[in-house]
């Protein structure tokens, strides 16, 4: 991921430009520059409303499949057909409710989640021991960290 598109990332993420600008390693004036050039406000509001649409489109077929499946499982126990009875669901069925189900329920750790459990954990040592997590936050390693994650996306 390019420092560009990081920056967008953290930025919708809660980081506030300085912010972003310090785990960058860029200048303010950088990120104001990116922010307005690259219309990162635009864009995030386009975002968030195409998520939603997604997010609700595949719940909604998903809870259509899953109603189907279950209504042709209910005709196969009713039926008074032996064979009926031992019917397996079809692969194809079966394939297309699991991946739907994996494209809403899918635990994968993204770049975003990164640094959003990055901030909760630093929140979270300031609230124990404000002097260690003031330590921590000038050594950059989380920064550091969130780069290194950033290189791997």
């Amino acid at each position: 991921m390019d420092k560009k598109e990081a920056g967008y990332q953290l930025w919708i993420s809660g980081f506030s430009q300085n912010e972003v600008a310090k785990v960058l390693g860029v200048a303010p004036k950088t990120i104001t520059n990116w922010k307005r050039g690259q219309g990162w406000e635009d864009r995030r509001r386009k975002e968030t409303s195409r998520q939603s649409d997604s997010e609700n489109l595949v719940w909604n077929l998903y809870l259509h499949n899953l109603k189907v499946l279950n209504h042709q499982i209910g005709l196969w126990e009713k039926s008074t057909d032996p064979e009926d009875k031992l019917k397996m669901v079809d692969k194809g069925a079966a394939d297309s409710l699991l991946k739907f189900y994996t494209q809403i329920k899918d635990k994968h750790i993204a770049w975003k989640q990164v640094i959003k459990l990055m901030r909760e954990f630093l929140g979270f040592v300031y609230s124990e021991d404000v002097v260690f997590a003031q330590k921590l936050d000038k050594t950059n390693l989380i920064d550091d960290f969130i780069n290194y994650k950033r290189k791997e996306a």
